[in-house]
């Protein structure tokens, strides 16, 4: 496959493990990583250095996703730009994803309709992910881009590019998806890739990294 026939790869990173991941709403929707957290974004970042070089950086304003992303930043030499948009989901669009009536059914369940009137939340969190990543899309032809966010978004963001809005995405804290664009269509490289996260560990103290937010 020659460069010229792929124009754009994404690499969407869930962010580290978060205090409200950890002890729920107590901590608040917007807290800032764990312990275990930073030690996630170091490998995730360490990781990326290595097996996925990156042109762009972009992150979701929420502050766990930050924090993550200036890890990642600082280890490549890139600095973070921060796109509203990219925040997480909330649970409501969960009840209006398509329903089947058992596990070898090719079609859903009778009247479901990807539509602001039938799915409002869902379709409006589509339609939310979509605005910030149009431009980068544009901006970045040919390029590598990594993006920093939330679980809940990278599945529905997924599910719409590829079309399969009855499947349930799982993605853990520090992991990867890579999608690319080839040959007229997305190509779904890996999904939930997270072998660097093998050694992870709590450490005393989050490790101090300098703010490159843009």
């Amino acid at each position: 496959m020659s460069d010229n026939e792929l124009t754009i790869q994404l690499l969407l990173i869930r962010h580290g493990q978060s205090f409200y991941n950890r002890d729920g709403e107590e901590a608040g929707m917007d807290s800032g990583l764990t312990p275990l957290g930073w030690a996630q974004a170091r490998r995730v970042a360490e990781w990326l250095a290595e097996a996925e070089p990156v042109n762009a950086l972009y992150s979701s304003p929420m502050l766990r996703a930050r924090q993550t992303a200036e890890v990642i930043g600082q280890q490549m030499g890139l600095s973070v730009i921060v796109k509203s948009g990219f925040e997480e989901a909330h649970q409501p669009y969960w009840d209006e994803l398509p329903r089947y009536s058992n596990p070898h059914a090719l079609q859903p369940e009778p009247g479901w309709m990807l539509s602001p009137e039938a799915t409002p939340h869902y379709h409006a969190l589509i339609q939310r992910l979509w605005q910030p990543l149009e431009p980068i899309l544009q901006t970045h032809a040919g390029q590598t881009v990594a993006i920093v966010g939330h679980g809940g978004a990278w599945a529905t963001l997924i599910r719409s590019l590829m079309g399969g809005h009855n499947v349930l995405i799982s993605t853990d804290n520090g992991a990867v998806h890579k999608l690319a664009w080839r040959f007229d269509r997305w190509l779904l490289a890996y999904l939930n890739r997270k072998e660097h996260l093998r050694d992870a560990e709590e450490p005393e103290e989050p490790a101090k990294v300098s703010r490159a937010v843009s």
